[in-house]
C-alpha cells in the first residue's frame, strides 16, 4: 500500500510506535506541563485507575472502525478532563494506539475498493454519499488526503488539539501540532525530498531542544526516533536529492550546502550542529575519506540510520 510520502511510512508504520509509558495520579494543575507528574502511575507497583479503566475501554472498541473515535474522545474527557496533566497525558497513549491502529487498518480497506474512491484522487465531483464519507472521518478526526492521482487517509491531530488542548500538557500539544504540519508539509516523495533545506533543518532542530526540554514525555522515543530519522537524512540525502553531486572531488549539492550553512548560521550551538558541522568541513576540504569516516562513526554510534 503506497502512502502519501515518508513521514508515516518510514517514521510513524516502520518503526512501530506503540509505547507505554509511566505516569502519575492527581487531583489539580498546578502548571501546564505533564512531565512534573511522570512518577509512578502505570508502573508494576500501582496503575491508577483512571488508566487501567481507559485502557480496558480501549481495547475494547472496534479498531477498525471510524466511530471508535468518537467514544474514546468522549471517555477521554469523562476521565480525565479534572485530572493532572501527566496522567491525561499517560491515558493519550493508549487513545493513540487506536488511531495509529485505525489508520492503518482503514487505508487497507480504502485501498482495496479505490475505484469507489476515485473521485477524491482524480478531483472529479464525488457523490453525495462520498461527500458524507469524507465529513465523517474529517469529525472523527481523519483526513482524506491525495497524491499522484490516489486517495489516502491520514490523522488530523488539530482534532487532537481542538478536543484535548486544556486537558493534556503543554508538551503534548507542542507535539502534536508538530506532527500535524509535518504531515501537511510532507517530506519525501518518489526518492526526493520534497520540503526546503531550511524545513529540514528546522525540524531536526525542533526535535532536539525538545527532547532536551520534556525528558519524561510520553512519547519521548518516539521523538528520538522522529529525530534519528530526520537527521540521518540531512547526513545522507535521498536518491535525487543527493548530498554530493560528484563523489569524487566531494562537490556538495546545492540543497545541501544550503541546509548546513543555515543549520550553522541559525543554530550553530545545537546538538545537531555539533554532528554536522565536522562532516561538512571534511566535504568543502575534499577530504573524502574523512568525511566517510565521520559518517560512518555517526552510524556507529547511533545518531542515524546507515542508508547505504
Amino acid at each position: 500500500m503506497k502512502i502519501k510520502y515518508i513521514y508515516f511510512t518510514f517514521l510513524m508504520i516502520l518503526f512501530s510506535f506503540f509505547i507505554s509509558c509511566s505516569k502519575t495520579n492527581k487531583t489539580e494543575k498546578p502548571n501546564k506541563s505533564g512531565s512534573n507528574y511522570l512518577i509512578n502511575d502505570t508502573t508494576i507497583k500501582y496503575e491508577n485507575p483512571k488508566i487501567v479503566e481507559f485502557r480496558d475501554f480501549i481495547n475494547e472498541l472496534d479498531s477498525a472502525d471510524i466511530l471508535s473515535v468518537g467514544k474514546a474522545t468522549v471517555k477521554f474527557k469523562e476521565l480525565f478532563a479534572n485530572q493532572r496533566f501527566g496522567l491525561a497525558d499517560s491515558g493519550f497513549v493508549f487513545y493513540q494506539q487506536l488511531l495509529d491502529t485505525l489508520e492503518l487498518k482503514l487505508n487497507e480497506k480504502f485501498q482495496m475498493d479505490t475505484a469507489k474512491y476515485n473521485a477524491f484522487a482524480t478531483g472529479n465531483i464525488a457523490s453525495k454519499k462520498l461527500i458524507n464519507f469524507q465529513n465523517l472521518y474529517y469529525i472523527n478526526g481523519f483526513r482524506i488526503i491525495t497524491l499522484n492521482q490516489s486517495a489516502y487517509i491520514e490523522q488530523n491531530r488539530t482534532f487532537h488539539i481542538n478536543n484535548f488542548s486544556s486537558i493534556v500538557s503543554n508538551e503534548m500539544n507542542y507535539y502534536q501540532a508538530e506532527l500535524n504540519t509535518e504531515s501537511i508539509e510532507g517530506f519525501a516523495l518518489e526518492d526526493s525530498i520534497i520540503i526546503s533545506p531550511q524545513k529540514l533543518v528546522d525540524r531536526v532542530v525542533w526535535y532536539d531542544r525538545f527532547i532536551i526540554n520534556y525528558p519524561n514525555f510520553v512519547f519521548i522515543e518516539n521523538c528520538k526516533k522522529f529525530r534519528k530519522a530526520y537527521l540521518s537524512y540531512l547526513f545522507q540525502g535521498m536518491p535525487k536529492t543527493p548530498v554530493l553531486i560528484n563523489t569524487e572531488k566531494t562537490i556538495i549539492s546545492p540543497y545541501f550546502q544550503l541546509a548546513y550553512e543555515y543549520l550553522i548560521q541559525n543554530y550553530g550551538t545545537s546538538e545537531t550542529a555539533t554532528l554536522i558541522i565536522p562532516y561538512y568541513t571534511s566535504i568543502k576540504d575534499n577530504q573524502i575519506a574523512n568525511s566517510k569516516k565521520i559518517l560512518k562513526q555517526n552510524i556507529i554510534n547511533g545518531n542515524i540510520f546507515d542508508f547505504h
